[in-house]
């Protein structure tokens, strides 16, 4: 069987016409689209006979030749020449820094720059033992003009079957009707307005393409050069100077990305950082890798309990990376002056040290950071709010512990820290092949008729989160990016890692304090493109993209959720998001220039002023409905300085907060399905859902089950509703029913 990886999150794929659904609207279907009223989804999930079904299709469209690049290799033949002249021939050049993909990102991809074509190129020549040497060196200008150039070139590439659209599915249509809405209320608020920078800098992408790399392979008794960048290219050519020689590409040249998670502190009126982990990892290895971040409690790790001894509320970030464990140092989650629990250096411990407690700081928050580092560029750093107790307006004011909100506890402790953070980067398109094993495991599994696998690590506990995350990723990579390179001259893909999250914890019902809630968060934390035109023509064309890529992507976050919940229950839904707030009023633009008012001034609710002022200040233009002035989970659709647009919801400026709520939930499947008396509860302490079957003979899980819920996401979507009849195994896994009937 081929190796699984976990997805389940809705995905449309099948073949369709350049652009597909998903394509720029021309501007005559904008016309009144801003006032259209859109219909809630009626979703009903597909019975087990109709997944296997499905997986089958999949299976026939999803062939591993087209994902596995050994395959390829063995395909290709024997000697240098073939896998040579399918490198440069069926797969297209992009320029971005350094080495981002790899070489099996590059194959699945079917493009990548000159190092990551390089590392393709070794890969598919070491699977025949040809051994190969990458060599560096410098273009000149006429040589860096044929590779831009390259980069328009059409039929490039070939990604694989079944990396299309999915058009005719109803879905895919709701999720265009929602984008096509909001793309004509933001134009319609800009005017003439649209930023005209979105495109990359041609010098810079000059710069850039002039760090050339290339291959030279054994042959007999020669060493041969192999550089498949340009279209005229042969065994035995270079392009430039060899600069360094060696087995491996360069450690320099590979893009990178440090994950670190940040702790603040108030220790009386002085606000302290401290960094608790810290860890830097080549984007390559990365990308479609499980990620976790986790806390370990006190006691969950035997390392960490020493350190912890019995100081209550201590717990150390822990980053899980396919298996490969990073753990932090611990820190007291404390918001009570004057506790003795606190440890030193204001409340976080070495992380296997012996220090007493010396002060009693409280814990204001905790950040997640990812510092995007690439060779010749400026660093980036994009931050998750873990835990802020403060909020944006607090942070403008002289610190003050009485303002603080109080620590949220259940009977395991604070239970920000018992949130389970799945995180995806992506950057290339995906194993689709290794997926449709997934759906399979995930069928038979559903079905009864496989024993399900020891869960003797982090990794398989967590496989149901993972499942669900990389779905988001999925959607943006096989469907929504290829259907904006629909223009000759202009070209948009990842040039730098796109980032996904997916959450889950728990706490306690407010309104039922015997039973627990299930709290979700859906986050596309960094979710950049680089667009690329041509010539000074295809600049706004890039503009439109950008534009239209954000309205897609916060209509898919919007659509997926209000589908799930349909799913859920027999009732209506209500969706509260940044694009339903357009109802109340239209919207309203703001510019960067807005930041020289009292941010005070901007909002109604000082917490949305202080966000919205800190976007400003940022260099960011936002619209804004008018209806989320007023509230302190305001949203709004915001674009950055390089034109790259994003729907904003909550109290975290980049993204989401998810929340929904069960006790117990009691499959009740469609008719004909089996196991209907299975029930699943989720377990706070596994992070996981227990399943077993009711003691009483012939129960069919037809009781009545309550279940309230309210979830937002990072398009905007925030839905508040009461499940009755809840059709779904666990919440955990809702998304696997609707992923089945949607291949067309």
């Amino acid at each position: 069987m081929r190796k699984a990886i976990g997805v389940v999150v809705v995905l449309l794929l099948s073949r369709g016409a350049a652009g597909g659904p998903f394509g720029v609207p021309a501007d005559a279907e904008l016309e009144g689209a801003a006032a259209v009223k859109l219909a809630p989804p009626a979703v009903s999930p597909p019975t087990l006979m109709r997944m296997g079904e499905n997986v089958e299709r999949m299976e026939k469209l999803f062939v591993p030749l087209d994902y596995d690049p050994r395959l390829r290799a063995a395909e290709l033949g024997g000697g240098v020449g073939p896998s040579f002249e399918y490198v440069r021939d069926k797969v297209r050049f992009e320029a971005y820094p350094g080495v981002l993909r790899g070489s099996r990102g590059t194959y699945l991809s079917r493009a990548g720059n000159a190092p990551d074509r390089a590392a393709l190129l070794a890969g598919l020549l070491a699977a025949k033992g040809i051994e190969c040497r990458f060599v560096t060196g410098r273009l000149g200008d006429a040589e860096c003009e044929k590779l831009f150039e390259r980069m328009f070139e059409a039929g490039a590439s070939e990604a694989g079957r079944g990396s299309g659209s999915g058009e005719g599915s109803e879905l895919a249509k709701a999720i265009r009707a929602r984008a096509v809405r909001d793309y004509a209320a933001i134009r319609g608020v800009l005017g003439d307005q649209l930023p005209g920078n979105a495109a990359a800098e041609r010098g810079e992408i000059l710069k850039e393409i002039s760090a050339h790399a290339w291959v030279r392979a054994k042959v007999g008794a020669d060493w041969v050069d192999l550089d498949p960048s340009f279209a005229d290219a042969k065994p035995g050519r270079a392009y430039c100077k060899a600069g360094q020689i060696s087995a491996e590409l360069p450690a320099e040249l590979f893009q990178r990305v440090t994950v670190r998670v940040v702790a603040e502190m108030l220790d009386g009126a002085s606000l302290q950082k401290q960094t608790l982990l810290e860890a830097t990892i080549p984007a390559a290895g990365l990308i479609e890798r499980q990620v976790f971040l986790v806390h370990a409690p006190p006691g969950g790790l035997e390392a960490v309990g020493k350190a912890m001894g019995e100081r209550k509320d201590q717990w150390a970030p822990l980053l899980w990376v396919d298996g490969e464990v990073t753990l932090g140092k611990p820190v007291a989650f404390n918001d009570a002056p004057g506790s003795p629990d606190a440890g030193a250096l204001g409340g976080v411990l070495g992380a296997f040290g012996d220090d007493k407690p010396a002060s009693s700081p409280q814990i204001v928050g905790e950040t997640l950071e990812f510092e995007l580092s690439r060779p010749g560029a400026p660093a980036q750093t994009v931050r998750r709010i873990l835990l802020d107790r403060g909020g944006a307006a607090w942070r403008k004011a002289a610190p003050d512990a009485k303002a603080l909100r109080p620590l949220e506890r259940d009977g395991n402790g604070p239970v920000a820290p018992q949130t389970i953070h799945c995180i995806w980067f992506s950057a290339t398109r995906h194993d689709m092949a290794a997926y449709t094993d997934a759906m399979g495991l995930m069928t038979n599994a559903m079905r009864g008729g496989q024993a399900a696998e020891a869960q003797d690590d982090l990794g398989r506990r967590l496989w149901p989160i993972a499942m669900q995350n990389l779905g988001c990723a999925i959607w943006s990579d096989q469907a929504f990016i290829p259907a904006l390179n629909d223009r000759a001259g202009v070209r948009l893909y990842p040039d730098s890692p796109r980032i996904v999250m997916w959450s889950v914890g728990s706490r306690k019902d407010p309104s039922s304090p015997e039973d627990s809630l299930i709290q979700m968060q859906v986050d596309l934390r960094r979710d950049n493109l680089r667009g690329v035109a041509k010539d000074a023509s295809g600049g706004p064309e890039v503009a439109r993209r950008k534009l239209w890529y954000g309205a897609l992507e916060g209509a898919l976050e919007h659509e997926l959720i209000a589908a799930q919940a349909s799913m859920m229950t027999e009732g209506g839904t209500s969706v509260s998001s940044t694009s339903s707030l357009l109802a109340d009023g239209g919207a309203t633009l703001l510019t960067p220039r807005d930041a020289s008012r009292p941010w005070q001034d901007l909002a109604g609710n000082k917490d949305t002023a202080a966000r919205i002022f800190e976007a400003l200040s940022g260099g960011e233009t936002l619209v804004v409905p008018k209806g989320a002035l007023a509230s302190a989970d305001g949203g709004w659709w915001a674009a950055s300085p390089a034109g790259d647009w994003r729907a904003v919801w909550g109290t975290d400026t980049h993204g989401s907060n998810t929340d929904i709520g069960g006790r117990i939930i009691r499959k009740n499947f469609p008719s004909g399905s089996p196991n209907g008396g299975d029930i699943y509860k989720y377990n706070p302490k596994t992070g996981g859902i227990d399943r077993y079957r009711p003691k009483q003979s012939g129960a069919r899980g037809n009781e009545y089950v309550t279940i309230l819920a309210t979830i937002s996401t990072p398009g905007g979507a925030v839905i508040r509703i009461t499940l009755k009849h809840a059709v779904v195994a666990a919440v955990v896994a809702a998304t696997a029913y609707f992923l089945y009937d949607l291949f067309k």
